[in-house]
């Protein structure tokens, strides 16, 4: 199905599994994800630029974004689903590519933060409504070299 997908939103692993190879830099990452097919791919649990962070990474035809925040231990189970779900929401609504990633992550991140520090196992999303609508949590923003620009030596 993923020729006929305008978006894809695999983590690492299954862009790996799916491309066939260890993906160990954001640039593997980048190129996996041009290869996959669909023009829009978004790839959670990416390379962290900043130390103890994790990131998320998404590639279109305009961009490759890094939106990147601190990691969490343990995050409760669905938090790829959260995000993808969260980020189309916003696309549909108008944003900005760039302005939906970074809203999208950092609602999921507040999200995670606030499950974890109630000990709870699986996302409190009830509790957390204010986050889906207005996140306030701070999200470092990354514009990286997107595959197109690199010219072959």
């Amino acid at each position: 199905l993923l020729p006929l997908a305008t978006l894809a939103t695999p983590n690492r692993f299954e862009l790996a599994w799916l491309a066939g190879a260890a993906l160990e830099t954001n640039a593997t990452l980048l190129d996996a994800a041009l290869g996959l097919g669909p023009p829009q791919v978004l790839v959670t649990s990416a390379i962290p630029m900043m130390s103890g962070g994790t990131g998320n990474l998404y590639l279109s035809g305009r961009h490759a974004l890094l939106a990147e925040h601190r990691l969490i231990d343990d995050p409760p189970n669905g938090t790829g689903d959260l995000l993808s779900a969260v980020f189309l929401a916003r696309l549909l609504q108008g944003l900005s590519e760039e302005r939906a990633l970074q809203m999208a992550t950092a609602s999921v991140f507040e999200i995670i933060a606030r499950s974890r520090k109630r000990g709870a196992d699986e996302l409190t999303l009830e509790q957390d409504a204010s986050s889906l609508a207005t996140p306030m949590a701070m999200v470092q923003m990354r514009r990286l070299l997107h595959p197109s620009q690199v010219r072959p030596k």
